[in-house]
């Protein structure tokens, strides 16, 4: 006589209750995550989203990116020159992607890295604008780090 198929007999009792509850709470986590970016702080965060119903997928795939940094010069009037960072030379393609859809581990992982291969510069900031469609809610962004510091200026809760 044939065993009937185990995966199509249902757990007895409590392990069934088990079972059930931890299915539930894996789609309940599965819908959670990807909702709390939507309703979350930061809009232009989009990892989770769906993108064919997203506004920022659809109108705002082109952000300027720009980071400068402020070098000690002796002989400046103020002691300090400020200078471009070419970002297609210093970083691949795919960091200056991260850095154009601002991720905040990113950036700052970004500016403390610029501040700590050269002992001549003082601070780096890193600027953000998205192309604006009326009621867009990306704004500008600019953040700025003073170099042997953690206090990054421009993000809220930001510093360590």
């Amino acid at each position: 006589m044939a065993s009937p198929d185990p995966i199509a007999v249902p757990p007895p009792g409590r392990a069934r209750a088990i079972v059930g509850g931890f299915i539930v709470l894996w789609l309940v986590w599965q819908v959670a995550l990807p909702l709390s970016y939507y309703f979350g702080d930061d809009a232009g965060e989009e990892r989770f989203a769906w993108r064919m119903f997203s506004e920022i997928a659809l109108f705002h795939t082109k952000c300027a990116v720009s980071v400068a940094e402020s070098v000690a010069v002796p002989g400046a009037a103020d002691g300090v020159s400020v200078r471009a960072v070419d970002l297609g030379r210093t970083v691949h393609a795919a960091w200056e992607t991260h850095l154009s859809r601002n991720r905040r581990l990113v950036v700052e992982r970004f500016l403390r890295w610029r501040c700590q291969r050269d002992p001549s510069v003082t601070a780096v900031e890193f600027r953000r604008t998205c192309r604006l469609v009326p009621e867009s809610r990306i704004p500008s962004i600019s953040v700025r780090l003073p170099c042997g510091t953690d206090a990054l200026a421009g993000v809220p809760g930001a510093s360590r």
